[in-house]
């Protein structure tokens, strides 16, 4: 009996000490989320990336609304309503301390609804 209070008494410990953890992580890395995307974003392409706001599942979907990206000079090469971006979570975790990349962890993007301008040479 004493062994099954000892267990229950971790196993509810831990819980509480995971719960609170993930909540503060969640408020904590929150409200500088949007804004580390469009930073990493910025940094690989050649140009600006801008949503107005995203949701996060746990299952690794994400999924972005009113996005545009910009050119470096400015004009609006695509704008979306709404875009998918399906990321695996294991992947991300590996690669992350690995190689400090998480690009490998993307599996797939979709946006509905979006207009594209092509880029004139001239």
């Amino acid at each position: 009996m004493k062994r099954h209070r000892l267990f229950t008494s971790v196993v509810i410990i831990f819980l509480v000490v995971f719960g609170a953890s993930f909540i503060w992580m969640r408020t904590a890395l929150w409200l500088r989320l949007p804004q580390m995307i469009t930073s990493l974003a910025d940094e690989k392409i050649n140009g600006t990336l801008t949503f107005s706001d995203m949701h996060i599942s746990l299952t690794g979907k994400v999924v972005f609304t009113d996005v545009a990206v910009a050119d470096a000079q400015g004009r609006r090469v695509l704008d979306s309503e709404e875009v998918d971006v399906t990321i695996n979570p294991f992947k991300a975790v590996v690669s992350s301390l690995s190689s400090g990349d998480t690009a490998g962890a993307v599996g797939g993007c979709k946006d509905s609804r979006s207009s594209c301008m092509a880029k004139s040479d001239g």
